[in-house]
């Protein structure tokens, strides 16, 4: 994630607040034997087999985003080592080594209250120094067109491969899109990039097979373009 330090106005968020919404909903589940990272994989709004290896890049990333954004912190180093006391919590995140617990043994991990305490400390620490961009309800809105284009993709006379494609693309966008703050603008336009790619690739095809549709695809890209523009405004 590029974030911006002295937050200079606008919707933004610490790495720690957004680790912690993920973290503290999971620890509400009441299914206390239910898999800490399929819960998780809800929250991000991952589906499909690839659900749980994407949950954990985003878990680890923002993870990772927590040590950057705290050495870049205007404070001395003993206060740093403080600050890194909370987040080394999280290290069996960190080593992969505790995705796989239920909920139940979680809690008595690193969903532990003391834990999820020491996210929101991390949060004061950073907020107002090194935050990262939120998207606004309108930004949030495409999400539902981008739902909608599944359906369209689903409905069209494409091939499989190619209706594969474009579903997946589509679905990781509309997710990133719903709850931006635990991917980051680096992920958007990854998907941005790939999806254009494919769209490029298999144009014919998906002209062949609803002239209306690629005309649909093409418009909802360069809407995300105009996102990416507006996030990137927002840390000049």
């Amino acid at each position: 994630m590029r974030s911006k330090s002295f937050n200079l106005g606008g919707p933004m968020i610490t790495s720690a607040r957004s680790l912690n919404q993920i973290l503290t909903l999971a620890a509400a589940s009441n299914d206390k034997k239910a898999k800490f990272l399929g819960i998780a994989a809800e929250l991000c709004r991952q589906e499909g087999p690839e659900a749980h290896p994407k949950t954990i890049v985003i878990l680890s990333r923002l993870i990772r985003q927590i040590d950057l954004d705290i050495e870049k912190l205007p404070r001395d180093e003993d206060a740093k080592n403080d600050l890194r006391s909370y987040a080394s919590k999280f290290n069996g995140l960190r080593s992969f080594s505790q995705f796989h617990l239920t909920i139940g043994d979680a809690k008595q991990h690193f969903l532990s209250p003391e834990n999820l305490n020491g996210l929101t400390i991390l949060d004061h620490a950073l907020s107002g120094f090194i935050e990262h961009p939120v998207l606004t309800a309108e930004h949030k809105a495409l999400a539902a067109s981008f739902d909608a284009l599944r359906l369209d993709i689903r409905n069209a006379e494409l091939p499989e491969r190619i209706r594969a494609l474009l579903d997946k693309r589509i679905a990781q966008i509309s997710a990133i899109l719903t709850s931006f703050q635990y991917y980051g603008d680096e992920a958007l336009e990854e998907e941005i990039e790939a999806l254009a790619g494919a769209i490029a690739i298999h144009q014919n095809a998906i002209k062949k097979s609803d002239n209306s549709l690629y005309g649909k695809l093409v418009k909802a890209t360069f809407g995300l373009i105009g996102v990416l523009a507006v996030i990137d405004a927002s840390l000049e």
